[in-house]
């Protein structure tokens, strides 16, 4: 176990020193970082007064109400930070920072956006807790306009156009969502599909097998009389909301 960690563990509950002030400032200042805020306080005022060496001293116990919480980063990570419930979200997001070397633009809890003013216990952060930092993505239009967005780590592409889409920029409009296209197969049967226009045709041909249990390599796939190959995309073939394709079945 490294000297970090016993410190640690131990400097917040054991309150005992049998060293010189002058040893105090000297070996105990470079871990003034991982020590508990209080203790350091303690340190300076009652264990360190001029020219008085002090022999022994134990401090009264505190009161231990820290938190232990997790953050998922933007960095595709989860930390375990210690904090206090009088924390404010602001000094969450540094702590969040110093550990993980991000940037953490904001914090989110149960699907809320917190203030960064606000104190953990006021917005119902407990021990156990998981939040998660969110970034901010800028996006550029051809027409020159940008266009910020909040987003998680978790969020998919879809996602983010949806996003795009809720802010309602016309820079920005022709950027799809999702398309429905219906499948016909040569008996006459539809089947209607919701995907992306970068879906591949193999994507399709898998909705298809989990709909109608047809394996993908016996299925052919046409559309405006061109076959579509596995690894090109529907946009490829300008295949759009509302298009129809032809699906026929090929024997073995």
């Amino acid at each position: 176990m490294t000297l970090k960690i016993t410190l640690q563990n131990c400097l917040p509950h054991i309150r005992y020193f049998q060293i010189s002030a002058d040893d105090i400032i000297n070996n105990v200042k470079p871990y003034k970082q991982i020590l508990e805020k209080h203790l350091w306080t303690d340190i300076k005022t009652r264990l360190t007064s001029q020219n008085q060496p002090i022999s022994s001293s134990i401090l009264p116990p505190r009161t231990n109400n820290s938190l232990q919480i997790f953050v998922k980063t933007p960095t595709d990570q989860t930390l375990e930070l210690n904090v206090l419930p009088s924390n404010t979200v602001k000094e969450l997001k540094q702590k969040i920072q110093d550990r993980d070397k991000c940037s953490c633009y904001g914090i989110s809890f149960n699907g809320k956006i917190l203030d960064d003013r606000s104190r953990l216990s006021d917005v119902g952060l407990k021990n156990g807790c998981t939040c998660c930092c969110y970034i901010q993505i800028l996006f550029k239009a051809p027409t020159g306009e940008t266009l910020e967005l909040d987003a998680l780590p978790s969020d998919t592409i879809l996602k983010l156009k949806q996003k795009i889409q809720a802010r309602n920029s016309s820079s920005f409009s022709s950027i799809s969502c999702f398309i429905s296209i219906s499948v016909k197969s040569e008996f006459g049967k539809i089947f209607n599909f919701q995907t992306s226009p970068f879906s591949t045709c193999e994507d399709v041909k898998q909705l298809i097998t989990n709909s109608e249990i047809v394996p993908p390599d016996q299925q052919r796939l046409f559309f405006a009389n061109k076959h579509l190959e596995d690894h090109r995309k529907l946009s490829d073939y300008n295949i759009k909301h509302g298009s129809t394709i032809l699906l026929t079945l090929r024997l073995r």
